[in-house]
This record gives structure tokens, sequence and C-alpha cells, in this order.
């Protein structure tokens, strides 16, 4: 017999905990959680090629993915700071007509971080709210599947996975998006394009973003470039050539 949602009330999990699921105001928290089987859409078969750069085990699970049909749609939204990302993905959480559900991923380990996370939350509707800042495949398999997903971003993930395991699994939040029945809409940063990092840790982090943008990317119905709140749609480089 599969598992049953199981939710009860509790005071905000201690730091280092994995994930919960909840809303911010309330307290509510999932516990117990079922995990879908779905596929992706005969679109993304198209998106191979864009998996060149992944790691190989990514590589084998996108391509998996890849060869199905899909109910949900995944639409990534990446740009630079302050382009717009954020606030594009709100706003179709605002005009969805059904239920939204929000994945947040940043860690309150500073006031500044504090700051920021307090503002994203006056920026939102009061929308159910997931806390990962880490395991974010393994959130998304246990969330509902019928909401709008909001998952912002996945560019502290990365740098909280760096800092807790060391990388990033790129292609467990690829298989958990692409077997939902809703949609998603995903925001991450184009980090590339900047000033070269001077660190190790810079360039290594710069280099795993990267990596996991590709993965999503390659699975994602649609992916949009933001600059100054206007959006460029980014095709597949092969259909481009061909």
């Amino acid at each position: 017999m599969g598992r049953r949602w199981k939710f009860h009330r509790e005071p905000p999990l201690p730091r280092g905990s994995r994930f919960r699921v909840g809303n911010l105001s309330t307290g509510l928290v999932v516990t117990n959680t079922n995990h879908r089987c779905g596929t992706v859409p005969g679109s993304h078969r198209t998106s191979l090629d864009s998996l060149h750069s992944a790691r190989p085990n990514d590589r084998k699970i996108a391509l998996r993915c890849l060869c199905s049909t899909a109910v949900g749609e995944v639409t990534l939204l990446i740009g630079g700071v302050r382009s717009g990302k954020s606030a594009l993905a709100v706003e179709v959480g605002r005009r969805h007509a059904g239920e939204v559900l929000f994945i947040a991923t940043a860690e309150p380990f500073d006031d500044d971080m504090r700051s920021r996370i307090s503002r994203h939350r006056d920026d939102r509707p009061d929308w159910p709210t997931i806390e990962c800042p880490v395991e974010l495949g393994a959130a998304i398999a246990a969330a509902p599947a019928e909401p709008l997903l909001v998952i912002d971003c996945l560019t502290v993930w990365v740098a909280n996975e760096l800092h807790h395991e060391g990388s990033a699994d790129a292609a467990a939040v690829a298989a958990a998006l692409v077997t939902r029945q809703g949609p998603s809409v995903v925001v991450t940063n184009e980090v590339g394009l900047g000033v070269h990092p001077q660190t190790a840790l810079g360039r290594n982090y710069r280099d795993e973003l990267g990596r996991v943008n590709q993965v999503i990317a390659a699975v994602a119905t649609t992916t949009l470039l933001m600059v100054a709140g206007k959006a460029l749609r980014l095709a597949d480089p092969w259909k481009e050539l061909s």
C-alpha cells in the first residue's frame, strides 16, 4: 500500500533539517509523501545534444526522461541579478487559475539573507511554501502533483549543496520536474557572463551552476532569458543550425 500524506503543525525545523513542506504563516508540515511516476514531453527529445556537458549520471537520468511523453510543463527563467526573473515567476503564479505551491531554497544564515528572504516573502502572495535549502529533487517529488510549482531559485540551492554536500544533483531535480502532472516555473541565474572568479571556490560554483542550468534547460518546455524585465525565448541550438 502506498504512503499517504500526513499533515501536522510543528515549530520551525532546526538548521540542518533537509526540507519541510508547509505554509510559512501556519507552520503546516507534510511529513509523509507519495512519489509519483510520469514522463516528459516528446518535444524534449530534440534537446538531447544540449546535455553534452552534463555529468554521466545526469545524462543517463535526463536522457531516460527525455524519451517519453509528459503531462506537465516546465518553464525555466534564467538571467542576471535584478533581471525580473522572480517578479515574472510570481506574476505567473498570480495569473494561474489553480493552486500554487512555492519552493524557497534560501537559508537565513546572515542579516543580509534574512532581509532578502523577508523581501521576497512580502513580494509574493501567501502561498503554501516548501523551504528547501538542499535535496531539491526530493522536495519536488514529495510535493503535491497538481498545483503550479514555483521554484526560486536554483542559484542559491546549488550554493547550499556545494556547502553541505560538495555537488548538486541536477538529474534528480530534472527527473522530479518532468514527472509532475502540474506545471512548474524554475528561477535561476546566469553567472557565467561576468568577471572570471578569482578563487577556486568561485570558479567551481560558476561551473556547477552552469552545468545544472544546462540539465534543467534540456528538460524545460520553455526557457526564457530575462534582461531588464523583458524576455528572450531560448531555442534548441540544433533546431537553429538545421
